[in-house]
Order: C-alpha cells, then structure tokens, then sequence
C-alpha cells in the first residue's frame, strides 16, 4: 500500500501530465456543463407539456408542438456535447499515454543492462503496455464521470 506521500507525488504527477492538455479539460468540462443543464431542463420542459394537456377539449397544440420541438432539439444538443466531450475526453488521454509511454522508453533506454536482466522481461512489458492501459481507461472514466458528476 503507498504512503501518503508517495500518492500525493504520484497524484502530482498525474496532474502535471493533464496540465499539458489544459484546453481539453476546459473543453470538456464545457461541453460537460452544457449537457447537464439541458438535461436537467428537459423534465421542465416535459412538466410544461403535460400542463398544455388539460383536458380533452382544452389542449394547447400550437404551445405543445412548440414544446415538444424545443424537447427535441434539447435532447438533440445535448447528445451533441456528450460526442464532443467524448472526443475531447479521448484525445486528451491519449495524448497523456502517449507521453507516459515515451517516457518510460527513455528511461528503459538508459537503465543498466545489469537492471532489465535482472527482472522478466515480461514484467517490463506489462509495465509499459497493460499498466498504461488500465491508467488510460481510469482518466477517460474519471474525466467522464468526474465533470458531469460534479456539474449534475
């Protein structure tokens, strides 16, 4: 189990990786705040429906339509944000595995012999492959929830 401080430098780290991609994080948090608004604004609008549907001979249908147009276009722009946060979330990721990949090149390129003899191969490997991955689909679930989450 780490330490800590080992999880605060660890976390340090983390962040300063992000900071390289700060315009995705804002785009995403956006796109991510647009999204939660116009979800929670469709119920409203729902609420106003029902209410255009007093009784059979008292139906608003020019105010109902309307409603139900801006409903749609609502819903419509709403899966739109999600699409782009997506992408912004996707590119920023990657982009961040990218470097942590290259980085761990460099430093296996310049670690002793006598170090990668001494440990399976396969370990390093893993290290640089599968560890990589499971951090990238923890950013990408992490931004995902994290900014519709706290904006929700």
């Amino acid at each position: 189990m780490q330490s800590k401080k080992s999880q605060l430098q660890t976390l340090k780290k983390v962040f300063l990786y992000i900071g390289k991609y700060r315009i995705f994080v804002l785009l995403s948090f956006v796109f991510a705040a647009i999204s939660v608004a116009l979800t929670l604004y469709i119920p409203k609008l729902i609420g106003e429906a029902v209410d255009d549907i007093i009784g059979p001979a008292n139906v608003d249908f020019m105010h109902l339509r309307d409603t139900l147009i801006l409903i749609g276009l609502c819903a419509l722009v709403t899966a739109l944000m999600q699409w782009l946060m997506s992408i912004c979330n996707n590119k920023m990721t990657y982009q961040i595995v990218q470097d942590v990949r290259n980085e761990a090149f460099r430093k296996i390129e310049i670690l002793p012999l006598k170090y990668i003899d001494g440990h399976a191969h396969g370990d390093l490997v893993s290290r640089v492959i599968a560890d990589v991955d499971q951090f990238a689909d923890g950013l990408l679930m992490g931004f995902t929830q994290l900014f519709t989450g706290v904006l929700t």
